[in-house]
């Protein structure tokens, strides 16, 4: 007899985890993790099932890591070997939502009780208890996920819901609702997963919403909007994007969920790798400045894994230069490896393209996380592109990049006047953004004082 969802949450979650890959033909049983947690510390490992070795559609579910082949891979940091699997693991903002809707004594298991709650979560990946192996039991669990995603135009009560999350109150039931597998996407910021239930809409089609945080002293969320307007404008590949104004005076910002695609009239999954778990790695130093963290936590490793796994390697490596100078021009400080990632391509098993651009945003701060060769971690648009043939591009490359960001950084002002930002806050981001462009772009310095008509 088949259980329901209820009762399979209720069920105690024991032993190893099932984890199921999305291929053109559906979800199929690619292998099993053996999970223990206690709190931040757990142990792994991962093999995959001979079935899926032997398939036609199989696919390693981390190219570089986790190739396809016999026998276990083990780990104890959830960033390193395992990391795709753990790409759809909770960070800040999840762990806190999870927590929150979990038993007391659950709570050292958070991972684990994050995976068995997400079916709907990042990329192609789904994990059930081992005894639940049938493909008609995975559906079952898919589609009550899907269901249970509070719907787009209930983004007002999920922006509430979050809000009192972050303030402390106590989780109520429209709360758990209106949160539901909101842990499935990483960040630190409040965040949901809404159903669209926008006419035209296909079932199965959902959007990533971003609230405003209640630590927010500058409009993050119009500054980010205003980010990817430029980016697109820039010729970068961004998501589909717009900005909400909601009741109470704050804001959503609505995003594509570019790890989904509609073909045929049906909503198929992308196989999803952040840069993070392909490097696979864990900072030794808390301030990022071992001989490894120099090495590994840096744009050259970036460019390294972009042209290791991308079906264009020459192109990719152009591509993420171009990354470089976009977060250096916007002074995007927070440019960890796990807001780069890569979509696997529906045609091969082990080329990748790179994902759009997300969570990119002005900061006010100087230091970068990523290293920049011999810049360490600060430095400006005017230092990156010099260093083009370091990163084995071209000059003449480098400068169409640099063209492209500043001609549309001139009118910087004006996508920020068009996504609602005051006079005082648009100032304040101008300023970093002079900052992230370096003095030899005064004559193209952004400037509020030049009545331009906004884009």
């Amino acid at each position: 007899m088949r259980l329901s969802l209820a009762q399979r949450r209720e069920k105690e979650i024991e032993g190893d985890l099932r984890v199921h890959a999305w291929t053109p033909a559906g979800f199929v049983s690619a292998g099993l993790l053996h999970l223990e947690e206690d709190g931040e510390r757990i142990s792994a490992s991962f093999s995959y099932d001979q079935d899926y070795l032997d398939a036609a559609l199989s696919y390693p579910l981390d190219p570089i890591n986790m190739p396809l082949k016999p026998g276990g891979v083990a780990t104890t940091s959830q960033f390193v070997r395992l990391g795709a699997i753990f790409d759809a693991a909770p960070d800040a903002w999840g762990r806190r939502v999870v927590t929150a809707q979990i038993p007391e004594d659950a709570r050292r298991r958070v991972l684990r009780n994050a995976f068995l709650r997400g079916a709907d979560g990042i990329g192609a990946i789904v994990l059930t208890p081992q005894s639940m192996t049938a493909p008609g039991d995975l559906q079952h669990i898919v589609e009550w996920s899907l269901q249970e995603r509070p719907a787009l135009s209930q983004v007002h009560l999920a922006a509430r819901a979050a809000r009192a999350l972050e303030r402390g109150v106590s989780v109520t039931d429209e709360m758990r609702h209106m949160l539901s597998g909101s842990w499935t996407i990483g960040g630190a910021r409040p965040k949901a997963i809404l159903r669209d239930d926008r006419p035209g809409s296909i079932a199965g089609q959902s959007l990533i919403a971003k609230f405003d945080s209640t630590s927010d002293v500058v409009p993050r969320n119009r500054i980010e909007a205003a980010c990817l307007d430029m980016a697109a404008d820039m010729g970068f590949s961004v998501p589909w994007h717009d900005l909400v104004d909601l009741e109470d005076g704050t804001t959503a910002l609505l995003l594509e969920r570019f790890d989904r695609e509609v073909r045929d009239g049906k909503v198929h999954r992308r196989h999803y790798v952040s840069a993070l778990s392909l490097a696979s790695y864990e900072p030794q130093s808390r301030f990022l400045d071992s001989a490894m963290d120099r090495a590994v936590l840096s744009w050259g490793k970036l460019l390294e894994l972009a042209s290791r796994v991308c079906a264009r390697p020459h192109a990719a490596r152009v591509e993420m230069f171009a990354r470089l100078a976009l977060n250096a021009a916007f002074r995007n400080t927070d440019d960890h490896l796990k807001n780069f990632a890569f979509l696997k391509m529906a045609d091969s098993a082990l080329h990748y393209e790179i994902a759009p651009v997300f969570d990119v945003s002005s900061q006010n701060a100087q230091r970068h996380y990523l290293h920049c060769a011999g810049l360490g971690q600060v430095y400006s648009l005017q230092e990156v592109i010099p260093l083009a043939r370091n990163f084995g591009v071209s000059k003449a490359a480098a400068t169409e990049i640099e063209e492209r960001i500043v001609q549309v950084m001139e009118s910087a002002a004006n996508y920020l006047d068009a996504r609602g930002m005051a006079r005082e806050e648009r100032e304040q981001v101008l300023e970093w953004v002079r900052d992230g462009l370096g003095h030899r772009y005064s004559a193209h310095t952004p400037t509020a004082s030049v009545n331009r008509q906004a884009p």
